[in-house]
């Protein structure tokens, strides 16, 4: 069987930090995401990376916002969340209406 992080299918959550501390878990441990989704926390569903994908992750983080036109830097931005993001669960709207798991949104 091979690694986790070598599964193009396998999956991890990732709870917003302030979600974690809303709903009495530790942002600081690792298992948090991982309990907070099961315990119905909105979530984010990742894949892990490949080592170009961090790299390319790690840049549009590295851009320098104060002389990068604001829209370049949203387009790197999202286009980083991409590498990684491939849905999501229990996420609403303002409305409170349920958004569809579509990583095309973002």
């Amino acid at each position: 069987m091979a690694p986790l992080a070598l599964d193009p299918e396998e999956r991890f959550p990732l709870v917003l930090r302030t979600d974690l501390a809303a709903r009495g878990f530790d942002p600081d441990d690792p298992a948090s995401d991982e309990k907070a989704a099961a315990a119905g926390a909105p979530h984010f569903l990742c894949r892990y990376m490949t080592c170009r994908e961090w790299r390319e992750y790690r840049q549009a983080g590295e851009l320098d916002r104060d002389s990068t036109p604001p829209a370049q830097v949203q387009n790197d931005l999202f286009y980083a969340l991409h590498l990684a993001i491939v849905g999501w669960q229990g996420l609403t709207d303002r409305d409170g209406q349920p958004l569809p798991s579509d990583p095309a949104r973002l």
